[in-house]
């Protein structure tokens, strides 16, 4: 079961919906406002929705490697998106030796020269791929289900996390720039 289905934009954007509804049936006298936020917010994850197709339809290859929980699936669904993960779902889960030596030979078969891991994890894994494989870096994503200090003070919310670090990370990891 992977509960991160803010990941997709579209999704989100059904939420957003749905709690501004429901803000506006709470509190009636400021519905119109909470339906133009709403609706504001909406253009944003259009934008991002569109980015990330962008990204499927561009890609050079068809899979990368994120080296640490798949916070992802919705992504891959929605977008048609292929993340080989030696972790799962569940970002406690420990992969096998057998399962990163078959994460290196994908690297090494397909030619993927960034491995993606989730900032709130440790980059020991992405790092031990990259070094035993023919990719060239780590490059940090994040599920946008937290924050750091550095985003905070910079005002990072869900948005300027997905666009500002999973896009270009995304982009670099399928070869779509």
């Amino acid at each position: 079961y992977d509960p991160h289905v803010w990941t997709d934009p579209v999704l989100a954007a059904e939420m957003v919906d749905t709690i501004a509804t429901g803000l506006g049936e709470a509190d009636p006298a400021n519905a119109e406002a909470y339906a133009a936020n709403a609706e504001a917010y909406a253009a944003d994850l259009d934008a991002l929705d569109d980015a990330f197709r962008s990204i499927a339809e561009d890609a050079a290859r068809d899979v990368a490697v994120l080296a640490g929980h798949n916070s992802f699936q919705y992504l891959e669904a929605r977008y048609g998106f292929r993340l080989r993960s030696p972790v799962g779902v569940s970002p406690q889960n420990e992969p096998t030796q057998s399962e990163i030596a078959d994460t290196i030979d994908l690297v090494d078969a397909e030619g993927i020269d960034v491995v993606l891991y989730d900032r709130f994890q440790s980059p020991r894994l992405a790092e031990s791929i990259v070094e035993n494989s023919g990719a060239a870096e780590a490059v940090p994503v994040t599920p946008a289900g937290g924050t750091t200090r550095e985003w905070n003070d910079a005002g990072y919310g869900y948005l300027e996390q997905m666009t500002e670090i999973n896009v270009p990370a995304f982009e670099r990891a399928f070869g779509a720039q």
